[in-house]
């Protein structure tokens, strides 16, 4: 409980000082499309080379009606238990 407390406090004064600050804002996420563990579900999705991108290609697809989908499955070694939270 007091680490709950401190944690809750140090927080609140990070955020008074403007170093941490929640937002709602889209942050970039990077998936290697040729990973083996990616995988298209779903809608049309483009393959393209731009010189300003990381990798060899990548792959997007329109704004659209959200069937464009894809899957990235890690593969995940080890006796620990990761904990991934995303928000889309």
């Amino acid at each position: 409980m007091a680490a709950q407390a401190a944690q809750a406090y140090l927080t609140k004064w990070l955020v008074k000082q403007a170093v941490y600050v929640r937002t709602t804002a889209a942050v970039p996420l990077v998936i290697d499309n040729l990973d083996r563990e990616f995988s298209v579900v779903g809608g049309n999705w483009v393959t393209s080379t731009p010189p300003d991108r990381l990798g060899p290609n990548n792959r997007y697809a329109a704004a659209g009606d959200g069937s464009a989908k894809v899957r990235f499955t890690p593969r995940i070694t080890g006796s620990t238990r990761p904990i991934v939270v995303v928000g889309l």
